[in-house]
């Protein structure tokens, strides 16, 4: 007898074997009974299996702040680097935020929907729209200090369904970081296109396909290109240094020394614009000990000084656009705030402000759009606002589903399971209580990290822009609770101890704190701290024994000493282990684990990148006798820092810089954990053993949690 055999998908994910049998009545009921039994085995295993897809918790659009107005504000819902109007009605817009991929609106900003699909998910610090359905990004993460990070020049031909690398494809190394800064197309050209990184410039001539390195400057600092309309050869690029091309590309004259004639100070950061359509007169920004903006009739050979204080500026945020409205010019300037000149830069005026007002506008101003009727339209560090009276009242874009915040971390608490604390980047800390989210915006700037005593959600300690403050449980109100010692990371490290008698912080040193007593106790103070302490720990099994690590590497095994440390007596006296992790020499520990169910396994995750293709990457080590000796398990894993590791049972998880990963206690190897995280920034991860859920905090998609596995092997 023959039997045929055909596969039939079942929801996208599963495929149910259909029997061709002869058609006699005892065939057709044994048919019948083997297709129900197929598929109800499928659909438990569905269900089960869909318990492992990632559910979003948010925030999805601005939180309620617990103020209302008059006082400086986070309000909105996080930082966003680009943006590209898709009409001239500003009814279709796509953005980009540091970390987690583009969003799109159909509806002025009112909905957003996710539209990034691609192996990893980056931020991107410029978006060109080529038509409504094909755009490019310029792909960089922004979520550490000095290691940003890309994947090159991305195109979507379908708005943004699908995604591909140009022919500049990059993947992050340990000496090739790839972050890109601009992209900018020849005027009315859909072939001819310049990007640059940090230090190099590339040109293509083929819609993507190959490019060509044009330039190279180790000092340049580069962050923005001007591609001129009038004369389509001329290229600008602006950093610490400016350069210009009129040969496209071909040969950059360096005139950054006619800028330093009247400006001698240390320059920071360049950005030029052109006032007018004829292109006869350039407008420089310069940040150096102040901002000065300057003007040149004749393409940057001299220049004169226009105004010698142009506003409040950083070095990250500064940027220049001009613009014609009503028949007369305006230059719009960036920085932490925007200013505008309707005067050729003479004066300017502030026109965002940092108060819940109608001229409320988030701070650090990332990115800047303007329409032919004179619309601004504003990225910025809480969002986007959007101006149809040049800056005197703003509009709030962001709508349902903009879920772009970035967070350092959360808190986690046994006896409140749907309560929980979360420092973000620039917005504050929020706090999600039953399903709903409130903004904590008396504390402005980054909220760093949160922690919350086990079982009493009263006792919180959360962190803001590098100091620590308490909540008192009496007042309500958020207490200074710092140590008397230098201000810390925005993220630094604190926790509690497995019986919440104490309470611990990092600067660079370890301090603890017990109960509500006011001091703090150095515990390392005898040992050396000429770097800040990336990570600690504390055994939950006990509280006596500690662990903790130092920030940076060194570059010879040959210094093997003062990176990693352990206490037996709860810091009386400390034991240098570095000497035991060879790898140290050329990397540093990024967090440690001490697994609750067995006290002689530590595991830690290591920052920074391997070199390309390495075969045994350098990203999780083991040690099975509490620290003496230290095995690699790190099989499986991208080349991507890791920024937290967890356990449950014998399941492992590692919070990485593209995801959430997993070693399955029957697997050498370690693989993506549950469906529908995007492969984004996951900076902590947390069990919550009330509900068995496992949530992760990313830097630029919210707050996210998946089911813990169903079964438990042992």
């Amino acid at each position: 007898m023959l039997y045929n055999t055909n596969l039939k998908h079942l929801k996208g994910s599963f495929f149910i074997l259909e029997i061709a049998l002869p058609l006699s009545e005892e065939m057709k009921r044994i048919k019948r009974i083997t297709r129900l039994l197929t598929i109800s085995i499928l659909i438990l295993s569905y269900s089960s299996l869909q318990g492992q897809e990632w559910r979003s918790l948010g925030p999805f659009k601005n939180t309620i702040p617990l103020i209302d107005s008059g006082f400086i504000s986070p309000h909105g819902v996080g930082r966003l680097h680009a943006l590209a109007l898709l009409d001239n009605k500003g009814k279709r817009m796509v953005v980009a935020s540091s970390t987690g991929g583009t969003f799109i609106t159909k509806n002025y900003g009112k909905t957003w929907t996710p539209n990034y699909s691609y192996t990893y998910m980056t931020g991107a610090n410029r978006i060109q729209a080529l038509s409504k359905r094909r755009f490019w990004i310029a792909t960089c993460s922004n979520h550490m200090a000095t290691k940003h990070w890309g994947l090159g020049i991305l195109e979507t031909r379908n708005k943004g369904k699908s995604w591909k690398a140009t022919g500049l494809e990059k993947y992050p190394s340990e000496y090739d970081l790839c972050c890109l800064y601009d992209l900018q197309f020849q005027h009315k050209s859909k072939k001819i296109a310049y990007t640059l990184s940090e230090n190099t410039v590339w040109k293509t001539s083929n819609k993507g396909k190959k490019w060509d390195t044009l330039f190279f400057d180790s000092n340049a600092s580069f962050r923005n290109l001007l591609v001129c309309k009038q004369q389509k050869n001329r290229v600008w690029l602006a950093g610490k240094k400016l350069y210009k091309s009129e040969d496209g590309g071909n040969k950059f004259k360096d005139m950054t020394p006619q800028i330093k004639k009247l400006i001698p100070q240390n320059i920071k950061r360049i950005c030029v614009s052109y006032l007018d359509k004829k292109e006869s007169t350039l407008f420089c920004l310069v940040l150096a000990h102040q901002a000065f903006i300057l003007k040149s009739t004749n393409q940057g050979e001299t220049w004169e000084i226009t105004n010698r204080n142009a506003g409040l500026f950083s070095e990250h945020e500064l940027g220049i656009w001009s613009f014609t409205h009503q028949n007369k010019s305006h230059l719009l300037l960036g920085g932490i705030r925007a200013f505008l000149s309707s005067d050729s830069g003479q004066t300017v005026q502030q026109i965002t402000f940092p108060n819940l007002t109608k001229n409320f506008v988030h701070d650090d101003i990332r990115d800047v759009k303007i329409t032919k009727k004179g619309h601004l339209y504003l990225a910025h560090d809480g969002g986007l606002s959007m101006s149809k009276d040049l800056g005197k009242t703003w509009i709030n874009l962001n709508g349902e589903g903009l879920s772009v915040t970035q967070f350092y971390g959360m808190s986690n608490s046994e006896a409140h399971p749907h309560l929980f604390y979360a420092g973000t980047l620039d917005m504050s800390t929020k706090i999600y209580r039953d399903s709903q989210w409130y903004c904590l915006s008396k504390i402005y700037a980054d909220g760093g990290r949160a922690r919350m005593h086990p079982q009493d959600s009263s006792k919180v300690y959360i962190s803001k822009s590098g100091y620590a403050f308490r909540l008192d449980s009496a007042s309500g109100k958020w207490l200074y609770a710092h140590p008397f010692s230098k201000r810390a990371d925005f993220d630094f490290p604190m926790d509690f101890d497995k019986n919440a008698h104490h309470f611990y912080m990092v600067t660079d040193h370890l301090w603890r704190r017990s109960g509500n007593h006011q001091m703090w106790e150095n515990l390392t103070n005898h040992l050396p701290a000429s770097r800040d302490i990336s990570t600690f720990t504390l055994s939950p099994h006990n509280e006596n024994d500690i662990w903790f690590a130092r920030k940076e590497q060194t570059w010879s095994d040959k210094r093997l000493f003062e990176k990693l440390y352990y206490s037996p007596d709860g810091g009386k006296n400390w034991e240098d282990r570095t000497f035991s992790l060879p790898v140290l020499a050329w990397r540093y520990i990024r967090h440690i684990h001490i697994s609750p169910y067995n006290d002689s396994l530590i595991l830690i995750g290591l920052g920074d990148f391997d070199e390309p293709n390495a075969e045994n990457p350098q990203k999780i080590y083991a040690s099975y006798d509490k620290g003496n000796t230290w095995v690699n398990i790190s099989y499986g894993l991208p080349n991507f820092p890791i920024n937290f590791i967890n356990s449950y049972q014998n399941y492992l998880f590692a919070a990485t810089d593209v995801g959430v990963y997993v070693l399955k206690p029957t697997s050498k190897f370690w693989e993506p954990y549950g469906a529908c995280l995007p492969p984004v920034v996951c900076k902590e991860i947390h069990i919550n053993h009330s509900l068995k859920v496992l949530r992760a905090a990313t830097f630029g998609r919210g707050i996210w949690e998946v089911d813990l596995p169903d079964t438990v092997q042992k």
